[in-house]
């Protein structure tokens, strides 16, 4: 009868045995081996006296590596072997007890008739000989009683122990009461953790996932060439277990996610233009500037110039590479924000003077093809006078030039006005303005338009949330007012203090400037500044009615008076 030849199916996946990942072999099929033929799942049940659930859906499911599988052939075999030797060892008892009983027979034939002060010598002469032996007995076990009873002494020194040897020798130990689970004795130590602590939030990125994602696609690629196993290949490269196994299930071989193959290769232009220029990358909440490598959880500028050195002093050494780093998740960091205030090249030592010319010299002097930055890497010119990089226009502070940024790239377009946006995260906050209606407070007759409004109102004004923290020290307070005074109050050393360029008035709060510059100085818009350095002052004469109601010929002289204005005819329809 010729032989078989049968290939084994083998997958990736989950032993049942250690828990590892890899390539295994079904534990409730047929496996040749030696001549023979092996079911894995029998010869556990055989070794271990397991019970396993064996249905349709396990004998798909149970699974065993290569390694596992050399382990349970040696423990069945050493199991076999103890049997038979411990079977052949009851035979060898079974004979010498057979022996032993015709000895005995013919003994107590041979001496049956024996004197019987003879045999009652001998008789006292077994006893004393036992005695001794039986007294030496319960001293030594007398003395191992109360070893033993000196230790739990020593965990328990309330309990006092008779060490009488009648007592040990007749009385049994008392069985000690179980503690419950949760409960400890106030002089045994704490139990050690099972898993570390948690790490702070500034901390935590530190130790996870510092690979890069070039060395996790290099990983990938070696496990499924099956050049590496998958623990040999996460131990190499650094990269969790879970990591590796979780990426080869989800991207098998020749598939792979579109979107993360353009974030990849964002990555790659970022990389080169962190090489060949001299931009900064950053990152900001609200109106402060934060490190892209320290993220928001490190130290903040209001200062631009503080914010260039800090990045150019400690983070020169790891530049490109850990701007990675930075980048994650890539479902929240789309774009990256970049400062070109005074761009220049690196390499050539060339001034840049605009955003669209960096494109233009890396290709033309570099070869450095740019496709994904073109959308997702957004410019900015970080200085006290706030100007678009792209069109020049000035702004008063960095949330209206943030938000004019929409205008220039159409990532996300808004299918209800059809505004642009650079971000998703940024239209799904947008698209809650066009959710008007009539949203009451639930706690006093309020009616608010959209619901973030009636939101804000509950936290701030119902139920005192501290939203606001201080930049200085850990308080938080309800208003950014009383944020303010506590500054003023606690850290004056620290409040900036900002001069008006035209009264030399003086303020030590930002808002009170801009409301300066609106009342007393501005019509509408902050001024435009020259060439020069001067500002082109455009005063407002008093009394002019310039905002004029679209609906009647009625002109105000504000454009907040016109809004209440046009309420009226709201109502009357």
């Amino acid at each position: 009868m010729s032989e078989e030849n049968t290939e084994v199916e083998t997958y990736f996946g989950r032993c049942r045995c250690c828990l590892s990942y890899g390539y295994l072999k079904n534990m409730w099929t047929e496996h040749k081996f030696e001549e023979g033929t092996e079911i894995y799942g029998e010869m556990l049940v055989q070794c271990f006296a397991l019970t396993w659930n064996i249905s349709e859906a396990a004998v798909d499911q149970d699974q065993i590596c290569e390694t596992c599988i050399g382990r349970l052939r040696d423990a069945h075999d050493f199991k076999k072997t103890v049997m038979d030797s411990q079977e052949e060892l009851l035979q060898q008892i079974d004979d010498t007890d057979v022996k032993e009983e015709k000895f005995e027979v013919e003994f107590l034939d041979e001496y049956n008739d024996s004197d019987e002060d003879v045999e009652a010598g001998y008789a006292d002469t077994e006893y004393t000989a036992t005695t001794g032996d039986t007294m030496d007995s319960v001293k030594n076990e007398t003395e191992y009683e109360e070893v033993e009873f000196l230790e739990d002494d020593d965990e328990e020194s309330s309990q006092a122990v008779d060490t009488d040897t009648s007592q040990v020798t007749d009385q049994p130990t008392p069985a000690r009461r179980k503690k419950r689970p949760g409960r400890q004795d106030p002089d045994d130590e704490a139990p050690k953790r099972k898993w570390p602590k948690k790490l702070p939030k500034s901390e935590r990125y530190k130790t996870y996932k510092q690979y890069s994602e070039e060395d996790l696609r290099n990983c990938l690629e070696e496990v499924r060439n099956q050049e590496l196993s998958a623990n040999e290949a996460a131990q190499k490269y650094n990269i969790p277990m879970k990591t590796v196994c979780g990426k080869l299930r989800e991207e098998p071989k020749g598939q792979a996610d579109s979107y993360r193959e353009k974030s990849y290769q964002l990555l790659k232009e970022i990389k080169a233009i962190l090489t060949f220029t001299n931009a900064t990358p950053y990152k900001s909440k609200n109106v402060r500037y934060y490190c892209a490598y320290c993220s928001t959880d490190g130290p903040h500028f209001e200062d631009p110039d503080d914010l260039r050195t800090h990045t150019r002093t400690a983070h020169v050494t790891h530049r490109t590479e850990k701007i990675e780093y930075a980048m994650r998740p890539y479902w929240s960091n789309e774009i990256l924000k970049l400062d070109i205030d005074n761009l220049l090249c690196t390499v050539c030592c060339v001034v840049i003077n605009n955003w669209n010319d960096m494109f233009k010299h890396l290709k033309q002097k570099h070869n450095v093809l740019l496709d994904q930055a073109y959308t997702r890497v957004i410019p900015y010119i970080l200085k006290p006078d706030l100007k678009c990089a792209l069109c020049k226009e000035s702004f008063s502070n960095y949330l209206h030039l943030d938000g004019h940024m929409n205008a220039h790239y159409n990532n996300y377009v808004c299918v209800d006005c059809g505004d642009t946006f650079l971000a998703q995260t940024r239209l799904k906050q947008h698209a809650k303005i066009h959710n008007v209606g009539k949203y009451p407070c639930s706690k006093c007759d309020k009616i608010f338009s959209l619901q973030k409004y009636r939101r804000k109102h509950e936290q701030l004004v119902h139920e005192q949330a501290l939203k606001f923290k201080c930049l200085h020290c850990p308080e938080k307070f309800n208003g950014e007012y009383m944020r303010y005074l506590h500054c003023l109050e606690a850290h004056k050393e620290k409040v900036k203090i900002v001069t008006c360029e035209l009264c030399g008035q003086t303020f030590s709060w930002r808002q009170h400037y801009l409301t300066h510059m609106r009342k007393k100085h501005y019509q509408n818009s902050p001024p435009d500044l020259e060439s020069d350095g001067q500002v082109e002052m455009v005063k407002n004469k008093q009394g002019e009615k310039k905002f004029e109601c679209s609906v009647c010929p009625k002109k105000y002289t504000t454009l907040n008076s016109l809004k209440q204005h046009k309420k009226q005819h709201e109502t009357e329809k």
